[in-house]
């Protein structure tokens, strides 16, 4: 029934002091505190895991370089191209680096064994 005694006398003056008493209830002015609180925590929480997770240093190998293929302006045969000078160029990369890993192994696996084995082929022929 007070909206209808609102809609009537928009202008009481009771009304009107309700109002202004009710402007912040004290259950608003609470949100907006533990909002606030919360806000804080949430930027504290942020800058934290910012400085522990922070930008770090990319080594070379990480970066991929890709060049964008436009369809829309390539034929199939330039587009093909493209796309076979960039796996040539990926698999020599991976090749270098293979041998790079590789390398030292295989040469003092060769170092150990060659003698031992021309020590039998020689004990073989002799």
């Amino acid at each position: 029934m007070k909206w209808f005694h609102r809609l009537r006398n928009p202008h009481c003056p009771d009304c009107i002091a309700e109002d202004e008493d009710n402007k912040v209830c004290l259950s608003c002015d609470t949100l907006r505190t533990e909002l606030a609180a919360v806000r804080r925590h949430n930027e504290q929480l942020m800058e934290t895991l910012i400085e522990q997770f922070g930008p770090r240093q990319i080594s070379q190998e990480q970066v991929e370089v890709k060049i964008p293929i436009d369809p829309k302006t390539l034929s199939w045969r330039a587009r093909r191209q493209i796309l076979e000078a960039n796996d040539k160029r990926e698999a020599e990369i991976l090749r270098a680096r293979d041998r790079e890993l590789a390398g030292p192994k295989i040469e003092q696996l060769e170092e150990e064994l060659l003698p031992h084995i021309e020590e039998e082929d020689a004990s073989k022929i002799g």
